[in-house]
């Protein structure tokens, strides 16, 4: 089993969306269900529980398909925002790097 972090997790997302996208937002399969399960405890276990909720919400049978697309649009905004905060953590931490280089 890989280490869970915050790139893993990024990955992950971007993956999945791309196909799940690809199949179209009305009918997803069902290992596009278990990967959102999956995805969602990954989030809990990060601490994002904003985005575990709208995974949940994501899930849910009872909801429309409209609802479920906005769902899915408020975790792709999320999820851009979260993948641009990474990236600038990441060049945060070369920077710093790189000035502590003799």
């Amino acid at each position: 089993m890989t280490e869970l972090t915050l790139t893993s997790f990024l990955q992950d997302w971007q993956t999945w969306a791309e196909r799940y996208l690809a199949q179209g937002l009305s009918t997803p399969a069902r290992h596009s269900l278990q990967f959102v399960r999956h995805w969602q405890t990954q989030a809990e276990l990060l601490g994002f529980s904003d985005l575990a909720s709208l995974a949940a919400q994501l899930t849910d049978h009872t909801i429309s398909s409209k609802q479920q697309a906005q769902v899915f649009q408020q975790l792709i905004m999320k999820m851009h925002l979260l993948k641009r905060q990474a990236a600038g953590l990441q060049l945060a931490s070369m920077v710093k790097d790189m000035s502590t280089e003799p």
